[in-house]
């Protein structure tokens, strides 16, 4: 039976508000088309990141969907439902809806309803191993590391100085502030994307320690105004002063001031 139906989570909410309307409308377009025919969708860099987390969930929800759906049908070998006649009682009779046979629609809201139930599941075990943090606790710096250095790598390369007291800062914000790692990564590729538009000298762009101190990932990044380049500037002098001149030897030929051909 094909699934008819997958699960947006709240949470997806915090991603959401970072887009225009078109660039959500282009995410959500991408979901559905993973999310029917799991085809990667081609998308800028901003909306490929968001979609890349929102995916975990896809991906994990369709795995239990099957995996509930074999469990299903395995327990339908076994025998199933009490046949009809057992299941009514003339003190307590059901209604006939009840016993007729689901349709498809409902069939999978109580499938979502279940994979509802197993991710609320996973994550009261991943707040269990919170609250033992040193069994998990190299895991969990491990994950930050590689965290980092993937937020390390969008950084305009022009301005990856100070990777030690970068990657501190970070670990306080993750850890003990609870700053989504999501969140900054789709910050600093935001601000490289807008750097590489905007700032033409190295200088005018942040450390990354800077960055974070700042908390810049909830900044809203506005295009500076077209900067002409000095050549640019230099060659719209010259040409002005070239019109000017062309005019004035206009005028005075058109005034008798120059005789071209000579005479007296």
């Amino acid at each position: 039976m094909g699934k008819n139906s997958f699960i947006i989570y709240h949470e997806y909410a915090e991603h959401f508000e970072m887009l225009d309307d078109a660039e959500l409308g282009q995410l959500i377009r991408a979901i559905m088309e993973y999310e029917q025919h799991q085809t990667i969708p081609n998308l800028p860099k901003h909306l490929a990141l968001a979609f890349s987390f929102i995916k975990k969930d896809l991906d994990y929800n369709r795995d239990k969907y099957e995996e509930i759906c074999e469990k299903n049908k395995l327990n339908g070998k076994k025998g199933g439902r009490p046949p009809k006649t057992e299941r009514l009682s003339e003190e307590t009779q059901k209604s006939e809806r009840f016993l007729e046979k689901p349709k498809k629609a409902e069939y999978d809201l109580e499938l979502d309803l279940d994979l509802e139930r197993e991710y609320e599941h996973d994550k009261e075990k991943d707040i269990k191993h919170i609250a033992h943090p040193q069994a998990d606790r190299a895991k969990d710096t491990a994950t930050l590391d590689d965290d980092f250095e993937k937020l390390w790598s969008h950084y305009p390369k022009e301005r990856r100085v100070g990777k030690k007291k970068a990657r501190e800062r970070y670990m306080q914000l993750v850890s003990k502030h609870k700053v989504a790692p999501e969140t900054l990564l789709q910050g600093v590729v935001a601000y490289a994307d807008w750097c590489h538009r905007n700032c033409k000298e190295p200088q005018h762009i942040k450390h990354l320690l800077t960055w974070l101190n700042g908390e810049h990932w909830n900044d809203e990044l506005i295009d500076d105004a077209p900067v002409t380049p000095v050549w640019e500037k230099e060659r719209q002098r010259r040409e002005t002063e070239s019109d000017m001149a062309a005019e004035r030897v206009k005028a005075m030929l058109a005034g008798g001031e120059i005789d071209l051909l000579g005479g007296g």
